[in-house]
């Protein structure tokens, strides 16, 4: 919408800071899932049986203040003897002076 009004009102200072706000919030948490799909991934013992499982009852996404976002999901690989696991994994993303620190809060095997 704000990508819409920098259109129609290119001079507005005010709409060209709200597109960049949002615009970095959502590459945020896109850059998020990123990395947590990547780490998700390297944890397991065989990284190419990787299966994301964003649908299997555990994801959960959460903006704890415009500069906090929480990501879960779960995800199914095998181990190093060939049996098929699914773990969770939480992350906790934060935006400060244009960078992204993502940490991860959990990894564990899910309930089910």
């Amino acid at each position: 919408a704000y990508k819409k009004l920098i259109e129609a009102f290119p001079q507005d200072t005010q709409y060209i800071e709200k597109y960049n706000f949002y615009k970095n919030r959502f590459n945020m948490a896109a850059d998020c899932q990123f990395e947590a799909k990547r780490n998700n991934k390297k944890s397991l013992s065989n990284p190419s049986t990787y299966e994301d499982d964003l649908f299997g009852g555990y994801l959960t996404i959460d903006w704890v203040s415009p500069n906090e976002y929480i990501f879960q999901s779960s995800f199914k690989g095998k181990n190093a003897f060939g049996v098929e696991q699914k773990l969770v994994a939480k992350y906790r993303c934060t935006y400060n002076d244009g960078k992204t620190k993502i940490e991860q809060i959990y990894l564990k095997k899910a309930l089910d």
